[in-house]
């Protein structure tokens, strides 16, 4: 059973994270800056996802409800984990994926893809906002690239911008109509 841990803030350390409707976090992988290091279970998105929480029954029972069932690509399925944010999050959940990793000259690369649906739940919302401060301090911090979308039920983007994604972690939160002033500090 996946640990549960209610500290958006936790990313960072992950390779993603899914909140359900309710608030609740789901962390899987650990994100890793090595040189030479072999991607594992543990490092990498998808086999960590289908170690730690493709088999959970929450996490079946939100794909049987929404129609979109995964199966883990190791087991012949064409579809993985990159294919199905979009409609995961369409369909409820918000996604954020710590896509950050080595340079070949040693420099940390970081980026962040934050996956939302249109509407978001009244707890959903709370996590947010209490994670605010605190994502804005680790932004600052790593200076990452930052990719933000929200997603219709059907898995498409929803949001009207001038370039591929939403760039900034003040506009995600604009957008979704999200309280910046409030949260906790890391």
């Amino acid at each position: 059973m996946q640990e549960q841990d209610n500290d958006l803030l936790r990313i960072e350390y992950a390779k993603g994270v899914l909140m359900e409707p309710n608030g609740t976090l789901h962390f899987f992988g650990e994100q890793r800056y090595e040189f030479g290091f072999e991607i594992t279970d543990e490092n990498d998105h998808e086999a960590s996802f289908n170690t730690s929480l493709a088999d959970e029954e929450w996490f079946q029972n939100f794909t049987e409800q929404a129609g979109i069932p995964y199966e883990k690509k190791n087991n012949g399925s064409s579809v993985n984990i990159y294919q199905e944010t979009a409609f995961w999050a369409g369909n409820g959940l918000v996604v954020i994926m710590n896509d950050s990793h080595l340079t070949a000259r040693g420099a940390e690369y970081n980026r962040f893809l934050f996956l939302f649906p249109l509407h978001l739940s009244q707890e959903q919302q709370e996590v947010l906002e209490a994670s605010y401060t605190g994502l804005k301090e680790m932004i600052e911090r790593k200076h990452p690239y930052i990719d933000g979308m929200a997603y219709d039920r059907e898995g498409n983007e929803a949001w009207e911008v001038e370039r591929f994604n939403v760039d900034n972690l003040d506009e995600i939160y604009d957008r979704l109509n999200l309280n910046k002033t409030q949260g906790k500090k890391r």
